[in-house]
């Protein structure tokens, strides 16, 4: 799992653990998921911004080895620590990736 300025090929180009408000307009929360059973599953990825959510977004995955993101746009009232949650179907938390936004 990764936050990254852009996506390519299916892969995130970078690790965003500071970034200025004025780099880019939105960053990605990429996820990695193996799925061993290859069953349909979803995941979520909640956003939080100093602690409070911020956004939220479900996701699917659709076979053994699945790739996905979400998008969260930035500007000049993004401005604080983040943390993105990836969470399974039950709410078990897979993953969290803390950055800031200057």
């Amino acid at each position: 799992m990764a936050v990254t300025t852009k996506i390519t090929r299916n892969n995130p180009i970078d690790a965003v653990r500071r970034i200025n408000h004025r780099s880019v307009p939105a960053l990605y929360c990429f996820t990695r998921i193996v799925n061993p059973s290859g069953e349909e599953a979803t995941i979520r990825h909640i956003w939080y911004r100093e602690g409070q959510v911020a956004g939220e977004q479900e996701l699917q995955v659709e076979g053994k080895k699945w790739r996905t993101w979400s998008k969260r746009p930035i500007n000049r009232d993004s401005v604080g620590m983040w943390r993105v949650e990836a969470l399974d179907s039950e709410g078990k938390l897979l993953k969290a990736v803390e950055f800031r936004i200057n």
